[in-house]
């Protein structure tokens, strides 16, 4: 009997500490991007403002998945007389954006748009893992 009471004292208290450790929540690990944005200038004035920002938004949203993802670069040069004739470089990201937050929006004096962009890169370590 007393072995089964000692027993229970040592084994309840350890497997306790072992969960506890399972709920507790890291601290936000921000990672924060500005996106930039401008409207082509024949665009009239009101959609032009909108579009600008959009572009902002998207900006961020790029910076944010090329973070998470990495990016998918290709490129490939001509070379003629020792001389670069032609030079082509693309970049391409794919992916979801989900949970990022938008911080500021704010328009700049050269009638660009820019927005701040945070996410948790917890979150994200956590899905891409």
């Amino acid at each position: 009997m007393k072995a089964r009471v000692i027993l229970w004292m040592i084994l309840v208290p350890t497997v306790l500490s072992l969960f506890s450790g399972c709920a507790t929540t890291p601290a936000p690990d921000w990672y924060t991007v500005t996106g930039s944005g401008v409207a082509r200038p024949t665009d009239p004035l009101p959609q032009a403002d909108l579009m600008a920002r959009q572009a902002a938004r998207r900006d961020a949203q790029r910076q944010i998945l090329e973070a998470a993802k990495g990016v998918h670069i290709k490129s490939s040069s001509t070379v003629e007389d020792f001389m670069t004739r032609d030079d082509y470089i693309r970049s391409r990201v794919e992916g979801i954006i989900r949970d990022a937050q938008i911080v500021d929006t704010r328009n700049t004096s050269e009638g660009a748009w820019e927005v701040d962009m945070r996410i948790d890169m917890n979150r994200i370590r956590d899905i891409v893992r």
